[in-house]
């Protein structure tokens, strides 16, 4: 264990700085050109305020020459001159340098358990690792108290699949914490729905006695006076997607799939597959697309597989009798190219209570962990490799890096969809105009 967890750590740190490297690399081209761009702007606006100088000075020679009072002529020289007085006067340099420099976090620590204190509460990361007791062991785990808290499973939850097997390992949990970074981007609607293509955000924004808008946010366009929008004029967007495989973002209704991509600041749509569905959500890894719907009329309900051209490929039938009643509780899921992760809520004495589960591509559930009181709406998303984030309609954020690893943030602000950012950020949003950006 010792190894393995140390080399993926290695690895994980490798790919955080390359990513990390690429994305300040990119910043730097941007701000050189912002400056660039900037001091032109400056050059050619001393230019014409040079122009109209001269032209003000011939106007005076020419009152001087002519050697008679001429009123007219005098009051616009007089306007001109002030008004260039004035634009001298309200013309200076601001400068702004802000040259964040972040220290990453990187440890490993093998060991007993360590406490956390009331201090390290707030916006830490609560990492769940390995350890090498067994079933039969007890058990130790260290949880926030100001909320309902994060509960380990049973063993009996835990650790049985479809057919009541208890067949896999429970772990106790090692606790690591850090500080995390957040700040936040103003959006110019309402924040419902999210994905993204790793720079920027698509969103969807639900109108009341209105088309629905979706909107593309520009995350590295500070000029910007208004996210590039268009309306929506079929049915709501119930879930929203990035697929990197075709480059496009896709979109589920409850009577289609959509594609929509963003060429020459113009957002593009395309319908892609038809359908009538009482429930619809939308997945992919990197090769297929996945549709969890539950048809109108009771026939199907499962998840269709689709390729990179939409033609489908295999169905998975939650009414063939093998698969456990936690798919009809599912919210919300996301695939990796390995397993099915999803969110199932239940509710218990008026209480809404989160749980996600992990399965295979047949749809055995291979772990569970419960994650306490949900509130809102709670989604659950990947980053194409080894992690999945989970929002809960609270201010707590999971991390899994693994099917046996959770960590949890602490939000400023509750988080109900999330999307998926480059250089280990996450963008969140809750319904309201503004996203958190957590750098994780």
């Amino acid at each position: 264990m010792i190894v393995e967890e140390t080399n993926k750590t290695i690895e994980d740190t490798n790919s955080y700085f390359d990513s990390y490297i690429d994305e300040l690399r990119d910043t730097q081209r941007r701000v050189v050109n912002d400056l660039q761009k900037t001091k032109q702007d400056a050059q050619t606006y001393i230019a014409n305020v040079n122009s109209e100088i001269q032209s003000l000075n011939g106007d005076v020679q020419a009152l001087i020459k002519e050697n008679v009072v001429q009123l007219a002529k005098m009051a616009r020289v007089s306007i001109a001159a002030n008004k260039l007085d004035q634009q001298m006067n309200n013309y200076q340099m601001t400068k702004i340098i802000d040259f964040v420099k972040v220290n990453p976090v990187i440890a490993i620590k093998f060991g007993d358990i360590p406490t956390v204190s009331e201090a390290q509460q707030d916006h830490v990361i609560t990492d769940r690792s390995k350890s090498c007791l067994r079933n039969n062991e007890e058990s130790e785990s260290v949880v926030d108290e100001s909320e309902s808290p994060t509960e380990l499973p049973d063993a009996e939850e835990h650790t049985a699949n479809a057919t009541g097997e208890d067949d896999a390992e429970s772990y106790t949990t090692c606790l690591d914490t850090m500080i995390i970074k957040q700040n936040r981007i103003v959006t110019s609607y309402n924040v419902n729905r999210i994905a993204s293509d790793g720079k920027n955000i698509l969103y969807a924004s639900y109108v009341q006695d209105a088309p629905d808008i979706i909107a593309y946010c520009h995350f590295n366009d500070d000029g910007r006076q208004i996210d590039e929008h268009r309306n929506w004029n079929q049915s709501q967007i119930e879930d929203l997607i990035w697929w990197d495989e075709i480059q496009k973002f896709v979109c589920i209704t409850e009577n289609a799939v959509y594609t929509v991509e963003y060429v020459n600041r113009t957002l593009k749509i395309i319908l892609v597959i038809h359908g009538a569905w009482s429930y619809a959500r939308v997945a992919t890894n990197k090769r297929e697309l996945f549709l969890w719907v539950d048809t109108t009329n009771r026939r199907f309900n499962g998840i269709e597989v689709y390729s990179t051209n939409f033609g489908r490929i295999r169905t998975i039938d939650f009414n063939c009798g093998q698969i456990g009643p936690y798919a009809d509780e599912s919210v919300s899921f996301c695939v990796t190219n390995n397993s099915i992760a999803l969110l199932c809520v239940r509710t218990r004495h008026k209480r809404h209570k989160l749980s996600a589960n992990f399965c295979d591509f047949e749809m055995h559930r291979l772990n569970l962990f419960r994650l306490g009181i949900c509130t809102g709406d709670a989604e659950i998303r990947s980053d194409g490799k080894d992690r999945l984030f989970v929002t809960t309609g609270k201010q707590k954020l999971y991390i899994f890096s693994s099917m046996n690893q959770m960590r949890w943030i602490t939000l400023e602000d509750p988080g109900e969809c999330i999307a998926v950012l480059n250089g280990r950020r996450l963008a969140v949003g809750n319904g309201g105009h503004e996203i958190q950006v957590v750098h994780y």
